[in-house]
C-alpha cells in the first residue's frame, strides 16, 4: 500500500484569501425568529475551533477561523453535495498561493443562523484532516465572522453568535484596538524576544493557527532572530498554498494589553512565499494564545475582547518526543508515525517511521489528539507499537527540548 505523505502539516495557518468578490458581497443574514444570540458546541483540535455547519442543507465540520477572509469549502465535501464551480481565483495561503474555484448562490446555516445566496470558495483541504485527525470540511471566515460578534469560550468549548445591534461587552473584559485590513483582523503587542530585546508590532487575530506565535520572515531577518536565538527546532509551517521553513524557539513574553503571556513557544518563518513572508505585517497570534481567555472578536467595532480563565498560566510546550504523527484510515483512528527525528526520544527508543501507536501507557486506541498532547508533557511512557505486523514495546522519557 503507498501510505499518503502528510508530512510538515501539522502545525499550520489557514487560508486568507484575498477575493474582491468576498468583499463585494452582501447576502442576507438572518437569525432565528426572536433570537439575539445563538451558542453552540465546538471540537477543539489543537487549538482550532471546529464548528458544524451546513451547505445547502448538508452537514460539515468547518474550523472557524478569523485568520481566513472569505469562507472556503472542501473541494471533494463540495463536488459531494453537488457544488458547482462559477470561475476562479487566486488567493495567498500562508506559504504559498492557490487557485480557488467560486461557488456562488450557496446557503449557509450556523446553528439556525442563515446566510443566503452567498459565495464560498473551493480548495482541496483533506490533508488537513490526517494532521488533525478530524475530517475537515471547510473554513468560516470573516465575509460571515465581521457581520456578527463572535464570543469563543475555550473553558467551555462554546461558540456564542450575537447579532451586532444586541452584543453589551461584559464590564470586567479588558478591550484591545482591532486594525480591521483588507479583511482581517490585527493587533498591535509587544513581543518580548530576550532581556535585551523587546519588538512592538502589528499581528494578525488568527484563530485558525494551532500555535502561539509567529513572526514573519521580514521581521526575523531584519532583527537576526534565526541566528541570535541559539536554542530552536528546525521545523516546517503547512497551509493552504504550500509549506515553509521555520525555526521553532521560546521566547520571554507577548504583551496583549493588560494581559503578559509568558514564555510562549513561537515560530520564526524563514520562508520567501505567502502570507508569513509578508512586510504588510510582523506576524500572527494563534489559538495556543487565545485558548486561555474568552475570545470575543467584534471587527464592527474594531475591538477585541479578553477574559482570562482557568488556563491562563497554563505553560507552552512543544512535541518533546521527536515524533512526526498523523490519522491513518478512512476513518482517520490509527495514529500513525509519519517522520522520527533520528537525535531524539523517540528515535534513540527505535520508534519507526510508518509504525501504527497501539497504546500508550495502556490506553489502547489513543485518538491523534492525545497522543499528541502527552507528547508535549514531560513524563515516561510505555507505548506500544504495531511495526511490519508486529507488536514492538518502547519506553519513551520525555523531557522539555526548548
Amino acid at each position: 500500500m503507498v501510505r499518503p505523505i502528510y508530512r510538515c502539516l501539522v502545525a499550520f495557518t489557514f487560508v486568507s484569501l484575498l477575493c474582491a468578490a468576498a468583499q463585494a458581497q452582501a447576502s442576507a443574514l438572518k437569525f432565528p425568529f426572536g433570537a439575539s444570540k445563538v451558542s453552540l458546541p465546538f471540537i477543539s483540535a489543537d487549538n482550532l475551533v471546529l464548528i458544524d455547519v451546513e451547505l445547502n442543507g448538508k452537514l460539515g465540520r468547518f474550523i472557524f477561523d478569523t485568520g481566513a477572509e472569505a469562507t472556503v469549502v472542501n473541494a471533494a465535501f463540495a463536488t459531494g453535495i453537488g457544488l458547482i464551480n462559477k470561475g476562479t481565483t487566486t488567493g495567498t495561503g500562508s506559504a504559498g498561493s492557490a487557485t480557488a474555484g467560486v461557488i456562488r448562490g450557496v446557503d449557509l446555516s450556523i446553528g439556525g443562523i442563515s446566510l443566503t445566496g452567498t459565495t464560498v470558495y473551493s480548495l482541496p483541504l483533506d490533508a488537513f484532516g490526517p494532521a488533525l485527525g478530524f475530517k475537515i470540511d471547510g473554513i468560516v471566515g470573516n465575509d460571515l465572522i465581521s457581520r456578527i460578534v463572535a464570543e469563543i469560550d475555550y473553558a467551555a468549548g462554546t461558540l456564542t453568535i450575537y447579532q451586532l445591534a444586541s452584543y453589551s461587552a461584559p464590564p470586567g473584559a479588558a478591550k484591545i484596538a482591532l486594525i480591521v485590513k483588507g479583511g482581517l483582523p490585527f493587533i498591535r503587542a509587544d513581543i518580548n524576544i530576550d532581556k535585551k530585546r523587546t519588538l512592538t508590532g502589528k499581528f494578525e487575530i488568527d484563530t485558525g493557527s494551532t500555535g502561539a506565535v509567529l513572526l514573519n520572515s521580514p521581521l526575523v531577518r531584519k532583527y537576526g532572530l534565526a541566528t541570535t536565538l541559539s536554542n530552536y527546532l528546525d521545523t516546517k509551517t503547512g497551509g493552504v498554498g504550500g509549506t515553509g521553513t521555520s525555526k521553532i524557539v521560546r521566547i520571554n513574553g507577548v504583551s496583549l494589553g493588560q494581559f503578559k503571556i509568558d514564555r510562549p513557544i513561537t515560530q520564526l518563518y524563514t520562508g520567501t512565499k505567502g502570507g508569513n513572508a509578508s512586510a504588510a505585517y510582523d506576524g500572527l497570534l494563534g489559538g495556543a494564545i487565545f485558548r486561555r481567555f474568552k475570545l470575543t472578536v467584534d471587527m464592527s467595532r474594531k475591538r477585541l475582547l479578553l477574559e482570562p480563565n482557568s488556563f491562563i498560566k497554563d505553560e507552552f510546550d512543544t512535541d518533546m518526543s521527536g515524533l512526526s504523527l498523523v490519522s491513518d484510515g478512512d476513518d482517520l483512528a490509527s495514529v500513525l508515525v509519519d517522520e522520527v527525528k533520528p537525535d531524539s526520544a523517540a528515535g534513540r527508543a527505535g520508534v519507526a517511521e510508518g509504525d501504527v501507536i497501539v497504546s500508550i501507557n495502556g490506553r489502547l486506541n489513543p485518538t491523534l489528539q492525545e497522543v499528541r498532547r502527552l507528547m508535549r508533557t514531560p513524563g515516561e511512557y510505555d507505548l506500544v507499537l504495531r511495526s511490519h505486523d508486529n507488536q514492538v514495546k518502547v519506553h519513551l522519557i520525555l523531557k522539555r527540548v526548548l
